[in-house]
């Protein structure tokens, strides 16, 4: 994932991980003492789940938002995990064969072995692989990997967040303010932990925007460059022999390849070609939009959950003072 989605992920595990200690020991200390140990532990068990699920939910939703906006919005940015690290794997022909330079130009008949047929099979299986770690303005399949297992934490966390948080909580919530005239300080403490985390989150990624707007503004940075980037080479073979590829699409008649190796072949040496470029000039992205796909996120998602639990909590709070208290069972 992208060092902000990292980041807030670490800040989100601390926040549930102090959260879920702070309100066990309100349960244990002051809680018990107004509605009883047990009813206080539950409520505090409800808490914690919930707490730990719209964590889940924020950072999830946080980072479908961002791979969302770099593939469809900011087509411009730099992936977290992009690098032109290795040239494209060449076909192995030639193996029986003297050297490793020639060309096969199949004029007349079918040069190729079957060692060598077995060889673009294996190609074709790694150059894959190769064009889904390497291929620029597009979403990897590290990637890839990474929504569908941010999608799997919500599609769990939400129908577990709705249970004992929508349903269960308030439900108690209702029947704390029934009983006691007020609300538990269980919850209240809840609310304000989102709300701290939200406000947080809003002001670290609005600083950061305006950051973004001045450099733009003043034009001090306006391109970024992976640091990542190597020269490698490619160990039995000269980097700069396309004899193997060229040899695919002579022999394609002749030796019943079929049309989707021609094509590979050819979208091998175009890639190879961006390779060799990139080797010397390495691919600039735009900072700015690099900056605006993962710090909108941030504040989307962020300002929503200050909003609403700062605001809810007042409420409910501010309700207090013209609720009689509950009155004497003598």
């Amino acid at each position: 994932m992208s060092n902000i989605t990292g980041a807030v992920m670490g800040i989100m595990i601390g926040i549930t991980a102090v959260g879920a200690i702070v309100l066990v020991v309100i349960a244990i200390v002051q809680e018990g003492k107004t509605a009883g140990r047990g009813e206080a532990i539950k409520s505090a068990f409800t808490h914690v789940v919930s707490l730990a699920m719209l964590s889940i939910i924020i950072v999830s939703t946080m980072f479908l938002i961002q791979q969302g906006g770099r593939a469809w919005v900011f087509k411009k940015t730099q992936s977290y995990s992009y690098s032109y690290q290795s040239p494209p794997p060449v076909p192995m022909l030639f193996q029986n064969k003297v050297g490793v330079g020639q060309l096969y130009d199949c004029t007349t008949d079918c040069q190729m072995t079957d060692t060598d047929k077995t060889a673009i099979t294996q190609w074709k299986t790694d150059y894959a692989n190769w064009r889904d770690q390497n291929a620029t303005g597009t979403i990897t399949t590290n990637e890839k990997r990474d929504i569908v297992t941010a999608l799997s934490f919500l599609i769990v966390a939400l129908p577990l967040f709705w249970w004992f948080f929508v349903r269960t909580a308030q439900r108690e919530a209702k029947k704390f303010h029934a009983e006691h005239g007020k609300t538990s300080t269980i919850r209240t403490v809840y609310y304000y932990i989102f709300a701290l985390t939200g406000l947080i989150g809003v002001v670290v990624s609005g600083a950061l925007l305006i950051n973004t707007g001045l450099r733009t503004a003043f034009n001090i940075q306006s391109t970024t460059t992976s640091n990542t980037l190597v020269t490698p080479t490619i160990t039995g073979m000269a980097s700069s022999d396309l004899n193997p590829v060229d040899s695919i699409i002579n022999c394609a008649g002749k030796c019943n390849l079929s049309d989707e190796d021609v094509t590979l072949a050819k979208q091998w040496k175009t890639d190879y070609a961006t390779w060799q470029k990139n080797t010397t000039n390495p691919i600039q992205t735009s900072s700015t939009q690099t900056d605006l796909a993962y710090l909108l996120p941030l504040l989307l998602v962020m300002a929503p959950v200050f909003v609403y639990h700062f605001f809810r909590i007042r409420r409910e709070t501010s309700s207090e003072a013209s609720t009689p208290p509950p009155a004497a069972v003598i």
